[in-house]
This record gives C-alpha cells, structure tokens and sequence, in this order.
C-alpha cells in the first residue's frame, strides 16, 4: 500500500491552519430509525430480516451476511449480525493505518490524533459526492455494530488515499475454452492491515435496484469485488503512484483528487443500478471522478446470448471506453480479451500463451499465481454466465492465490434467499 505522501501533507498543513470542512446532514431515513430502533419488537424484526452462514472450510472459511431492506435496516443488521467481527476487522485496520501516518508524514504531531484528523478530513471531502443510501447504511452499521460512525467513516476513506498495484482481464469467444465469459480481478494491497482475517461476501436485497454480491469484509459496505444479479462483474485497476506508467494518458501525470464519488461507492452503485454493460457505462461516464483508473466490466447474460464486455480508463478530468477487438487500447491486446496489471508484459505472454484455453481452473493454477503480487489480499474468479465465482484471501502473510478457493453460487442463492 502505499498512501497518496503529497496530498497526505497537504491536508496536514491544512488542518494545522485551522481548514475544515462540514460534513452535510445525511440521511432521511435516520431519525425515524433512531427513534423506533429502541424498541425491541422493532428491531428484532428488522434484524431478523438477516442472516449469516459460513461457506469453505478451516482457515479459508468465509462468512456470508445476508441483508435485506432500506440502506439503514441493511446496515443495522450487518451491525448487529457481525458486532464482533466488525469490531476487530475495524480497530485492527485503522491502528495499523494510525502508525503507517505516522512514519510517512514524519511530523511531531504525527500520531493517532494526527492520522484520525487526516482521515476525517478526507471523509469530509469526499462525503458530498457519496450517494445518500451508502450514508444511511453506514449510519445503521454504526447503530448496530456499536462502532462509531466516525471509525465507520475513517475505515472508508482510506481506499481513496491509498494506491494499488491490481491485475483484472475479461476473456471471452476464443479466448475461453467453450466460449463464455471469465473475468478475474486480482487485489494486490498491503497485507500488513489484516483485514483479510475477517472475510465477508455480503448478499445485498435492497427495497430498490439490483440484489447484488459484495465481495469484501467485515464492515466495510464500498465495493472492491462485487457481482449482481444481472451477470455484470467488475474488476479494477489503479495508476498513479510516482513514476508509474499511466497508460493511454498524455499528461505525463493524471490529476488525482478525493473531491468526487469515491471508487468503492461508484462501484457498488454500478452494481445496484447496472442491468447492463452500456448502464454501467452511463453510470460511471457521469460520475463526479477521482483518479487514474482503469475498470473492466462484463456482462455474462445478454439478450442474444452474447457476453458483453468493456474497459475504462477514468481519470479526474476523462473517461475513454474501450471495446474488445478495436485495437486501439493502450497497451497489446489480444483476441477476445481486455486486461490491465501491474505487469502489463508479463501479463499479455501468459494470456496470449493460453488463449483459446482459459477457463476458471487455468486462471486460478497458472494465471493468477503468475501475475499476483506478495502483497495479494484477494482473488476472484467470476463466471457471470452462471452467477458464481471463486473467491480466496490472504493468509496471514501468504498470498491469497496461493490459498484454497471458495466457489459462491449467486444463483442458488438468489432462489432461497
């Protein structure tokens, strides 16, 4: 991981000149909730509208929330379903975070008052641009969970202050070897927070949009991983740390900003809202963006039976849409395929040496243990066709790809759930 020094220092300087901003009142549904939540009938029936089970086994077990409802009961009863978890996925991360500030601001006053201020500052910046249902769910997982919600708020600032080094491809027709659609999005991020200890899949039934999968961890409602219930996937790649390449850009360096939605709520909204590749395509089009970016989505069940996949490169200030076969994608390409990793070469060998082979099994044994790097905190392996994936984590310091993958079965789900 490494964190965004420049702006970290700016927000420093600025709060140490007394700069601060005002987070805006959020929800609509929150006093109600607030009020009628103390009554036990009520909040029994609103948490017994969840529920929590465990797929895989030992030490790549994985627990599955399970939530239905407005963004405040779905918050509630992940609070409430996962108290426990929650808090120690939350404190774990953010003290590991507190010291990582402390050593790359170097200031006296660099310690967990600092780092706290750092982070709330961010929020404050990002918050006008987060959807107002994600801020209502936050506020029911701090209801439920007992956690604060400023620790709430700490927690999901700091993807958008952070860089990684991903690989994510979408491979399709005669890339695969019966023809359907798999994608893979590789997260390659510090090991060091141990989020990984508390793995969650999260099955979303919002009262409006998409039932949609959240692929992450205990608490934390953004999206990194995620499929919905229309086939759409999504894999993600981040640029933009010092004297990085910065492909398909001319500017030598994209500008970066937090002041837009943050990538892990633009993420979840194409999930909730997408019933296609070309919504997704409109959704992300029009968002208030951030930094460098490169996304790729597919679409596994279409109308002509078809898979649908695109590539973006999104910057602060553009957005360009790439369409397999157009050649005109910044870095090689190849038939039926669309990737982006931190090894942009290694990568195209190993795909192009497997072309018209790739398969769920060829990626997990031969793709991904290639392309990962030491600090890979999660896999997934996305079949949209058939609403399932394949999913593994970190291990302590041992790679994700190198761990026991766990298959979810979205469609199943979806029939009992």
């Amino acid at each position: 991981m490494r964190f965004k020094r420049l702006f970290i220092i700016g927000l420093v300087l600025s709060i140490l000149l007394g700069s601060c901003g005002c987070v805006r009142s959020i929800t609509k549904h929150s006093k109600f909730y607030k009020e009628k939540i103390a009554t036990e009938p009520f909040e029994r029936k609103v948490v017994n509208e969840g529920k929590v089970e465990k797929i895989g086994q030992g030490i790549n077990e994985i627990t599955v929330l399970y939530v239905k409802g407005t963004p405040y009961e779905m918050g509630f009863q992940h609070g409430k379903l996962l108290r426990d978890d929650i808090r120690k996925c939350i404190d774990g991360v953010l003290n590991a975070c507190y010291e990582f500030v402390g050593k790359e601001v170097k200031l006296p006053l660099a310690d967990r008052t600092l780092a706290s201020f750092l982070l709330d500052e961010a929020y404050k910046k990002m918050e006008p641009y987060i959807p107002n249902d994600y801020k209502e769910e936050m506020e029911g997982l701090a209801d439920g969970s007992g956690v604060s919600l400023k620790d709430i708020h700490r927690l999901h600032a700091l993807p958008g202050l952070t860089e990684t080094s991903c690989s994510a491809f979408a491979a399709f027709g005669n890339a695969t070897e019966d023809g359907n659609l798999y994608q893979l999005r590789i997260l390659d991020y510090i090991i060091g927070l141990g989020i990984q200890d508390y793995p969650v899949i999260t099955v979303y039934q919002p009262n409006e949009g998409n039932s949609f999968v959240n692929i992450g961890w205990a608490g934390f409602t953004g999206v990194i991983s995620g499929m919905n219930d229309k086939g759409i996937a999504i894999s993600e790649k981040g640029y933009g740390g010092p004297g990085e390449e910065s492909p398909g850009i001319l500017e030598p360096q994209p500008k970066e900003t937090i002041e837009g939605i943050p990538m892990i709520f633009l993420l979840k909204k194409v999930l909730q809202h997408a019933n296609s590749v070309d919504e997704a395509t409109g959704i992300m089009k029009s968002a208030d963006k951030t930094n460098y970016f490169v996304y790729v989505v597919g679409d596994g069940i279409t109308e002509d039976g078809k898979p649908n996949v695109r590539g973006f490169i999104s910057t602060r200030e553009s957005f360009k849409v790439y369409t397999p076969n157009e050649h005109n994608f910044p870095i090689p390409q190849l038939e039926d395929i669309i990737y982006s990793s931190h090894d942009n070469e290694k990568c195209y060998q190993l795909l192009k040496k497997l072309h018209g082979k790739i398969d769920p099994s060829i990626i997990i044994e031969k793709i991904n243990p290639a392309i990962a790097m030491k600090s890979n905190l999660q896999c997934v392996v996305y079949d949209p066709k058939n609403l399932r994936f394949w999913v593994a984590n970190a291990e302590g310091k041992n790679r994700a790809c190198e761990q026991q993958y766990v298959l979810f079965d979205f469609r199943k789900v979806l029939k009992n759930f």
